[in-house]
């Protein structure tokens, strides 16, 4: 994979200045809001596999099968880990430019490793205001591979490709019958047609890199004809990339058809690619993530899922994606770690968003909220983010203790401690082994030496 020196930038210019600067050039950026993949989960069993890198073997009743595995790569790190993403984007349906995802002031004190804008004709002044200000933040451009059709170059766009200019071929079927639009991302014409469009739109603008949606599993596909049971290319077998019978390993391979010509591209370019590839299976997740070249990826429904309601999501669940966190950080790989909840005010939920985040940080996961209107909207910077700021380095990997409900994570840092019940019970006493308090306005209480955790929660503490 390509590797991202962004360990060692902890922005010196605080986003005050980032703010202004999107203020002023957003007058003139239209973007348009792109496909967010709906992405359930699938649980897997990768403890059955074998072991590597120090990962172990641990017990849990909530665990599918009862056990899970714990990544052994998680070393002290030299430093804040509390970092920070924004997809900043407007809302195309509203009709007007009216942005959905302004920087605000409180925002500014945090530590932005990426943003992800949409392409327009002006986007360049922001994207190079932004590299001015803080030339370590990252920029992404967004884009959609999964559908033909939406791409002008120099026009705001989410696709890749113009039409099915490709023909057949650049389409998937059910069997002999065309699925909609729906793009066969393991045919290497339309794969590098649709790379080289974005990667040079994306660099005309001065963008780091793109930032590719829907690289997910067969279900959130939305394969049309086939309901996402029979999967084919332009007269290849019937089936053949996938026949219903839960077995991904075709549709993955087809897909890092796509993947591997990207990493290609980065590398030769001095390019990034991030992979919105939420849902997959952990053994997935590793799969795409360890393709070379590719510099992330993003866990969509990371604590809280995008389903209807938003709801948190089950103990295995939420094991899985700290898994895949874990994976990411123990190979040096970007992951952007995208919680939702119902509503803008959801402090107490995105605390168990980012407390569970800082369980396996270690330098190349940020974390971002979403609330439930479908729009990346300003996000609002909660007590408990300024704490996490100020937790200093972590002093080693996770740790787990028996609660009333099952396991309970924690971790400790330097300057204090993250605490986090997955459970859908509440922990009971929890004894943190010394004295801390939660931020000043925070949800946490203060000077306490043990604490109860609600339901799927979480608490940052500082001593």
């Amino acid at each position: 994979m390509k590797k991202l020196n962004i360990t060692s930038h902890l922005s010196s210019h605080r986003l005050s200045s980032i703010c202004v600067v999107l203020a002023f050039a957003a007058l003139g950026v239209y973007l348009i809001v792109g496909a967010h993949a709906q992405t359930p989960y699938a649980s897997v069993e990768a403890e059955s596999g074998t072991l590597s890198n120090g990962a172990t073997t641990e017990t849990d009743s909530t665990a599918s099968g009862g056990t899970y595995v714990k990544f052994g790569s998680q070393p002290t790190g030299s430093g804040n880990v509390a970092q920070f993403f924004i997809s900043d984007n407007y809302n195309s349906g509203s009709g007007n430019a009216t942005t959905q995802g302004q920087i605000t002031a409180t925002q500014a004190e945090s530590f932005h490793k990426f943003i992800q804008l949409q392409y327009s004709p002006t986007i360049k002044t922001l994207v190079d205001a932004i590299h001015v200000s803080d030339p370590g933040v990252k920029v992404l451009m967004y884009a959609d591979p999964t559908g033909d059709g939406g791409f002008t170059a120099g026009v705001a766009s989410n696709g890749c490709v113009s039409g099915d200019t490709g023909g057949d071929a650049w389409l998937l079927y059910d069997g002999t019958t065309q699925d909609s639009g729906d793009t066969n991302l393991g045919d290497t014409n339309f794969d590098n047609t649709c790379i080289d469009n974005a990667m040079t739109q994306a660099a005309s603008a001065d963008f780091d890199g793109v930032f590719w949606d829907e690289m997910v599993n067969v279900s959130d596909y939305k394969v049309a004809g086939s309901a996402g049971n029979c999967i084919n290319a332009y007269e290849g077998s019937d089936c053949s990339i996938y026949d219903g019978d839960g077995d991904e390993s075709g549709w993955q391979s087809n897909t890092e058809v796509f993947l591997g010509l990207a990493g290609a591209y980065d590398t030769a370019h001095n390019m990034l690619s991030i992979i919105n590839d939420s849902g997959l299976t952990t053994s997935g997740w590793d799969a795409f993530g360890g393709v070379s070249g590719i510099t992330g990826q993003m866990e969509e429904n990371f604590v809280h899922t995008i389903a209807s309601s938003f709801p948190a999501e089950s103990p295995t669940q939420w094991l899985e994606v700290l898994e895949n966190e874990s994976w990411s950080e123990a190979h040096d790989s970007v992951d952007l770690a995208m919680s939702y909840s119902n509503t803008a005010t959801d402090e107490a939920g995105n605390t168990y968003g980012l407390a569970t985040m800082l369980l396996a940080a270690n330098g190349y996961t940020s974390y971002s909220s979403q609330n439930g209107n479908g729009q990346y909207p300003t996000y609002t910077f909660w007590p408990e983010y300024t704490a996490a700021e100020n937790l200093g380095a972590p002093q080693g990997a996770y740790t787990t203790v028996s609660g009333s409900s099952g396991l309970v994570y924690e971790r400790k840092f330097a300057n204090g401690m993250v605490i986090v019940n997955p459970q859908t019970g509440s922990s009971g006493s929890i004894s943190l082994g010394g004295t801390y308090s939660g931020p000043s306005g925070g949800d946490e209480p203060t000077n306490v030496s043990s604490v109860t955790l609600a339901a799927q929660s979480g608490m940052i503490l500082t001593d």
